[in-house]
């Protein structure tokens, strides 16, 4: 048994993200302050660093991405500890995205000495199964000692067209 905590799949965002409503740049620029306020409260006042999920492709960067923008913008300290070496296809592309696919898919990148906080959040964009935080996690977990917490956080969560017109 390990002391890893985590508060799960912490969904506090729940927007639809549909490309005819809502710019995703305007989307990410309006979420500063309740992420701020949101991370602010999981980690209680402990040290702690953001990492983002990587992008399903190993050429896509998350560098000066919408998301990495919005951490910098909520004035928290972000590392990347996790790095994409091979492409996962979309699921709406017939891909399979299991936690074991993203797991094969990314290794951890970073020597624990440097990081010296408590907590780690792992941020994604938009959680649809939770399949990609909690392949992100278990990663985490196999490279970093028992004390640190890991808190899970998705920006929003995928929704259907049910969704999208009873949210208007």
């Amino acid at each position: 048994m390990t002391n890893h905590q985590h508060d799960g799949f912490s969904k506090p965002f729940q927007m639809c993200i549909k490309q005819d409503r809502m710019e995703y740049t305007a989307f990410i620029n309006a979420l500063v302050v309740p992420l701020s306020t949101k991370i602010t409260e999981l980690v209680e006042g402990r040290s702690f660093v953001v990492t983002l999920f990587p992008s399903s492709k190993v050429r896509e960067s998350s560098r000066d991405t919408p998301l990495e923008q919005l951490v910098h913008k909520c004035g928290f300290r972000m590392e990347t500890l996790l790095r994409r070496h091979t492409d996962v296809e979309s699921a709406h592309s017939g891909g399979i995205r299991s936690v074991d696919v993203h797991e094969d898919s990314i290794s951890y990148q970073q020597p624990i000495s440097a990081l010296g906080v408590e907590c780690i959040v792992l941020l994604d964009d938009v959680i649809t199964t939770g399949n990609s935080l909690e392949a992100g996690a278990n990663i985490l977990r196999a490279n970093l000692p028992d004390h640190f917490i890991i808190l899970q956080l998705a920006i929003a969560s995928t929704c259907t067209d049910t969704d999208v017109h009873t949210h208007k």
